[in-house]
C-alpha cells in the first residue's frame, strides 16, 4: 500500500525533493533530504517501502531500506489508518529488533476526521475512529517510543512529529552545510521527475518495468531554459508501444507532464525536454550490471 511516506518526507523538509504517486513502490532509491529549524539540522532519508520482492530490483530496494535501519540514530516507521492489524505487523516484524528509538507515524489521520471523505466501506475498514486505529497500530508495534496520528497532507501533526524526532536524535555538531537539503545531483531528480510521470499516466506493469537515465543535462543562460535528453528503459517491445502510444501520442503527453513538473522543480521558464524509449536485450530489473549502472547496487 502507499502510505504516503515519501509526501511525509517533502512536508517535513519543506521542499518537493521525493516523487509521489498513489502507487505502491514508487520510491526505488535512498533519498536524503535535511530539514532545518532554528536550533537542529535533521538528515532524513526516505527508503523503498517494505514488500515481499519478487525480483531482484525489489530485493535491492529492500535491502536499501534495511541498511537505512542499521545506519540511523532513530526509527520512523510509517503507517496509514487503512492498514489492518496484520498489515501493520508484517511491517513491524521487517524492522527487526532494534537498539534505537521507534517512532511510528500513522498518516492520513485527516480522512477519519472529516466523516464525509471516507465511504461506509473505507470508515470500516479504518476501525472507523482515530482511537481504534492508534490501539491496533499499539497492538502491532511493541516497544515502539511514540506513536502519532499525522497528514502528510495537510500538515496536521507534523511539527509534533519533527520535534519528537529532533529530541530523539543524538546531539552533535551540523555535519551538513547550512545550505544543504539533499546529497542528490540535479540529474537524478530530472530522470525522478520523468519517472513519476510515467507512474502517473501508465498503469499495470509499465511503471514498474520502467527506468529513465538522463543522457544530457544542460542549462542555457540567455534565454534561460534547461535542454534535458532522457531515455527510458523497458524490456519488452510491447511495453515500448504502450508507451509510444498511438502515432506517439502516448509519450508526447509524457512529455508535457514532465516539462511542466521539471520547470516547477528547476524553477525555470522553459525545458527543452527529449524523450527516447529502448528495449534492453534482457529484463534490467533482474539483471545485476543493468542494476549497478543505475545505482541499485554500490
Amino acid at each position: 500500500a502507499n502510505v504516503g511516506k515519501s509526501t511525509l518526507m517533502n512536508t517535513i523538509v519543506g521542499e518537493r525533493l521525493c516523487i509521489t504517486t498513489s502507487k505502491a513502490q514508487t520510491t526505488r532509491h535512498r533519498i536524503l533530504g535535511v530539514a532545518i529549524g532554528e536550533n537542529y539540522q535533521l538528515a532524513l532519508f526516505d527508503t523503498p517501502g517494505l514488500h515481499e520482492p519478487r525480483y531482484e530490483l525489489q530485493r535491492r530496494m529492500v535491502g536499501a531500506a534495511r541498511k537505512a535501519t542499521r545506519d540511523a540514530e532513530v526509527i520512523l516507521l510509517v503507517l496509514d489508518i487503512f492498514e489492518s492489524l496484520e498489515e501493520m505487523q508484517s511491517v513491524r516484524a521487517f524492522v527487526g529488533d532494534v537498539d534505537i528509538p521507534l517512532v511510528v507515524a500513522v498518516n492520513k489521520i485527516d480522512l477519519l476526521r472529516n466523516e464525509s471523505a471516507l465511504s461506509p466501506n473505507a470508515l470500516e475498514i479504518t476501525g472507523g475512529s482515530e482511537a481504534n486505529v492508534l490501539e491496533r497500530t499499539s497492538l502491532a508495534c511493541p516497544g515502539a517510543d511514540l506513536i502519532l496520528p499525522i497528514s502528510a497532507l495537510t500538515g496536521d501533526g507534523i511539527a509534533t512529529l519533527t520535534e519528537a524526532l529532533v529530541q530523539r536524535v543524538p546531539e552533535s555538531n551540523p555535519v551538513l552545510d547550512q545550505d544543504m537539503l539533499t546529497d542528490r545531483p540535479e540529474r537524478f531528480f530530472a530522470a525522478e521527475i520523468i519517472r513519476e510521470q510515467i507512474f502517473t499516466l501508465y498503469s499495470k506493469e509499465i511503471p514498474y518495468a520502467s527506468e529513465v537515465q538522463v543522457e544530457a543535462f544542460r542549462e542555457q543562460r540567455l534565454p534561460k531554459l534547461l535542454e534535458i535528453h532522457a531515455i527510458i528503459l523497458v524490456s519488452r517491445e510491447s511495453q515500448k508501444k504502450i508507451l509510444i502510444g498511438n502515432k506517439g501520442s502516448a509519450i508526447k503527453q509524457t512529455g508535457i507532464a514532465a516539462r511542466k513538473a521539471l520547470e516547477a522543480f528547476f524553477q525555470v521558464p522553459k525545458v527543452h525536454l527529449e524523450l527516447r524509449v529502448k528495449v534492453t536485450k534482457a529484463d534490467w530489473r533482474s539483471d545485476n550490471n543493468a542494476l549497478k549502472q543505475f545505482g541499485y547496487i554500490e
